[in-house]
């Protein structure tokens, strides 16, 4: 089976800004991350080389289910440019306020949810 380029594209397509945001927003969470482990090495190549990633990490355990951790890492990635793009377009802002509205009307927060209403209207 020929391994999928898609995760080099996408690291490749990103902007310096791009890549300082997603590795400062996944650095805040805990614990060891094989995933930037992938994206650096990833990111050092000018065309894809599976054989390479494989060889480079042979003696971590992550490498064992690499399709997962690159599955996942591509996953992380989307995720860090729907937050890095997310206050610049206004179907995102309104889509925040209604989910904002949706959280606190769930929480039995009705006075406040009523307040996020109007101001989402305005």
């Amino acid at each position: 089976m020929k391994p999928s380029n898609e995760l080099f594209h996408l690291i490749k397509s990103l902007t310096k800004s791009e890549k300082r945001f997603f590795k400062l927003s996944s650095s805040i969470q805990s614990g060891e991350k094989n995933y930037f482990k992938i994206f650096d090495f990833i990111d050092a190549q000018d065309s894809y080389d599976e054989k390479k990633l494989k060889e480079h990490f042979k003696d971590e355990r992550f490498i064992k289910h690499l399709p997962s951790e690159k599955n996942h890492l591509y996953k992380l990635i989307l995720k860090s440019l729907r937050q890095f793009y997310g206050e610049q377009s206004a179907s995102n802002l309104i889509m925040q306020e209604i989910k904002n509205i949706e959280i606190l009307y769930n929480k039995a927060l009705h006075k406040e949810s009523n307040k996020f209403l109007k101001r989402a209207k305005k």
